[in-house]
Formats: structure tokens, C-alpha cells, sequence
């Protein structure tokens, strides 16, 4: 489907709009990095807190959104300039 937006730009929605613009370009394989389930912890204590960073060994922290079990290192992103 072939629409313009508030400023007049035509936009292509197909699925298949992006392959004329992948000409020449290397194959990318991006790895499912989900997770298969996620659940909201409560701790009534920081010592709650503490005793489940001993038993799983994690760090979750008061500034910690999220963890993944057991922990997994990241790979470090590194920007490559031209």
C-alpha cells in the first residue's frame, strides 16, 4: 500500500518495499535474544533482596530493571567510524 504522510511524503508499506533499496548488501542474522518468560519479583526486606542475590547469584540492585537467570555476559557494542 502506497500512502503520503501529513507532509506530503510518499511512503511504500508493502513487505517488499525494502529489497529494492538491499542491493549489494551482506546477509544479517539477527539471533533471537528474548526471553522465554518474565516475571515481576517483590521483596518485602532488603535483606529478602540480599538472600536472593546469594541464592541465584545475581546483583539486582534498588536500580535494577531487569536480569536474566542464570546472568548472561553482554557482548560489548563496539561503533566503528568511517
Amino acid at each position: 500500500m502506497i500512502t503520503k504522510d501529513l507532509f506530503g511524503v510518499v511512503k511504500d508499506h508493502s513487505e517488499e518495499s525494502w529489497r529494492k533499496h538491499w542491493k549489494d548488501m551482506p546477509e544479517y542474522q539477527q539471533d533471537d535474544k528474548e526471553a522465554i518468560k518474565s516475571v515481576n519479583i517483590n521483596f518485602q526486606s532488603l535483606d529478602d533482596l540480599h538472600e536472593f542475590n546469594r541464592v541465584t547469584g545475581l546483583n539486582v540492585t534498588m536500580q535494577t530493571k531487569g536480569a536474566f537467570f542464570p546472568n548472561r555476559t553482554t557482548k560489548k557494542i563496539t561503533y566503528v567510524k568511517d
